[in-house]
């Protein structure tokens, strides 16, 4: 059994990533691409491409250096389209890989599209591909990276903090109204003008004047200011604080497990697919682990036996 199962292993590795020399190629091709310094490079040339969009934006400067800037911009692109293709080569067999990756796809996105034809004849888009290309630098900064999709992932949770304000906004407006839209229509004439002064006083700018504005008109000023400042100010925030920090560590947890899918794409294993886990890990399994798993099993076997046989000799 133990060779067998070095044998399904090696084979089903071999038809993954190819046999002798090709599997050793994109084996070093996947440790290439996934390097800091790879990235680090990519990072260097995406600044420079910024720099260069940056140049462009000066009259004069375009006037006196428009070849050299053009050159410049070609130059990088052409790197970029290398980039990309290492690192689509580094799938071998399996090129469809590539796309399992959000980044991978957006990169293809923006690369692509820069190279197709006649597109330079539409400058407006051709400068929005150019700064697309600088959005790229999320995608080699693991920080960078990791900030972004933890924005990303606080979108809902924002979204419930945000309704939560405005319903907060919309009932100490109607109050705000009540109290103070006599005395103050300036600020609480109407529910639209309480609640933009509510929404700017949750800066807490301004809240001696209103207080000291309100507290002429009723007594009841001094706890519906305390009220929306305990509630909107404090409390709101405080939500919004713990939903970005859990989405902080969400994004974590993915970048991690990004990570490995790295450093597996580098040593030339295929990470574990949900949809067919066993199948894919015995395929994927290095030819070394499964021989240890042999010879483990035989060494148990062994000692089985000894012990069998001890057994019968101690019997009378």
């Amino acid at each position: 059994m133990s060779a067998d199962s070095h044998t399904t292993a090696h084979t089903n590795r071999r038809s993954e990533t190819g046999a002798g020399p090709d599997r050793d190629r994109i084996a070093v091709l996947a440790q290439i691409v996934e390097a800091p310094l790879f990235n680090a490079t990519v990072a260097v040339l995406i600044v420079a491409n910024a720099i260069v969009l940056g140049l462009e934006t000066y009259p004069r400067l375009r006037a006196q250096a428009a070849d050299a800037l053009a050159t410049a911009d070609r130059a990088l692109l052409a790197v970029f389209v290398v980039e990309l293709v290492l690192r689509f080569a580094s799938y071998g067999r399996r090129p469809l890989r590539f796309f399992a990756s959000g980044w991978n796809v957006f990169d293809f996105a923006v690369i692509g599209a820069s190279v197709l034809p006649g597109l330079h004849e539409n400058v407006t888009l051709l400068r929005l591909l150019r700064l697309a290309r600088i959005a790229r630098l999320v995608r080699v900064m693991p920080e960078l990276r990791l900030l972004v999709t933890s924005v990303a992932r606080s979108v809902p949770g924002v979204a419930g903090v945000a309704v939560l304000t405005a319903l907060t906004l919309y009932v100490y407006g109607m109050i705000g109204w009540i109290l103070f839209g006599a005395s103050d229509p300036e600020r609480f004439g109407d529910i639209g003008k309480a609640a933009l002064t509510l929404f700017i006083l949750l800066s807490l700018e301004n809240l001696p004047d209103l207080v000291a504005d309100g507290m002429r008109a009723t007594a009841l000023a001094v706890p519906f200011y305390v009220s929306f400042v305990m509630v909107a100010a404090f409390l709101v925030l405080n939500l919004l604080i713990g939903v970005i920090i859990g989405s902080l560590e969400e994004a974590r947890e993915l970048e991690g497990t990004r990570q490995r899918a790295a450093r597996s794409h580098a040593e030339g294993i295929a990470p574990p697919s949900p949809h067919g886990a066993g199948r894919e890990s015995d395929g994927s399994a290095r030819p070394e682990l499964v021989e240890e798993l042999a010879q483990a099993r035989r060494a148990l076997e062994r000692i089985e036996r000894r012990l069998g046989m001890a057994h019968r000799s101690a019997a009378p």
